[in-house]
């Protein structure tokens, strides 16, 4: 890489927020970089960076999707292939998902929701991480307290892909909806979702991989439902 060519390209269709978070990040820990759009991937501003990152935010994977075409997927896989890293956050890692119209890095579809009320998760999670693995810093422990902003769900599939965090358990500050799961009387949670046939608490999550990495020809993908980025995170952006 020539030394005036960007660390990471910051894939900018359909961020929103979650692409100011990821810039804040990476302007605050002085990391070279550079905003894309889906027509510069598609016409190769990719190529010549072998060993550079493209970072895809959170946002709608399928808006993003759409706004590289087919072109432009093709362009990304073979950046990767070839030797890139691919770094997803929240609808950035859907994007890399099999299934759909995305990008095939990782071969885990994303897994549907039975209540959509599953979706409107936000707040801190409790993780178990892969002590050990070189993605995760041992500083953390064995666990860690990570934000989540309605999180998709993948569904597990290849032994090829590594675990590196998995749900635990709710943090002090995790949300349903409107509802702060920390402020309701004991047993509420349980009486409403008799009462009204939904499910309120998320233990839907327990268990499941939240942080996953694998490799991609050459390449290799990370793929987080956590937004590491997120201000005031401390062990999310320790990570």
């Amino acid at each position: 890489m020539h030394t005036t060519d960007p660390a990471v390209f910051v894939y900018w269709d359909d961020a929103h927020l979650w692409g100011l978070m990821a810039l804040r990040a990476l302007s605050a820990w002085g990391v070279p970089h550079r905003l894309v759009r889906g027509t510069e991937i598609a016409q190769g501003v990719l190529r010549g960076n072998p060993r550079g990152v493209l970072l895809a935010p959170g946002g709608n994977a399928r808006g993003k999707a759409d706004a590289l075409g087919p072109e432009g997927i093709a362009r990304a896989r073979e950046f990767v292939h070839a030797g890139g890293s691919y770094l997803g956050f929240c609808g950035g890692a859907g994007l890399a998902l099999t299934g759909g119209c995305g990008l095939e890095l990782c071969p885990w579809t994303r897994r549907g929701f039975t209540d959509r009320l599953q979706h409107f998760v936000s707040g801190h999670v409790l993780v178990s991480l892969a002590m050990g693995h070189e993605l995760v810093p041992p500083c953390l422990g064995e666990a860690a307290l990570v934000p989540v902003w309605w999180p998709a769900q993948f569904a597990p599939g290849d032994d090829a892909v590594t675990v590196l965090a998995r749900y635990q358990a709710p943090g002090p500050d995790l949300w349903m909806a409107d509802l702060a799961l920390a402020s309701l009387p004991e047993g509420t949670a349980s009486d409403w979702e008799h009462l009204y046939g939904v499910r309120i608490r998320p233990d839907f999550l327990d268990g499941r991989p939240c942080v996953v990495s694998g490799a991609a020809g050459a390449g290799r993908y990370v793929l987080s439902y956590a937004h590491l980025e997120t201000p005031a995170s401390p062990a999310a952006n320790a990570w």
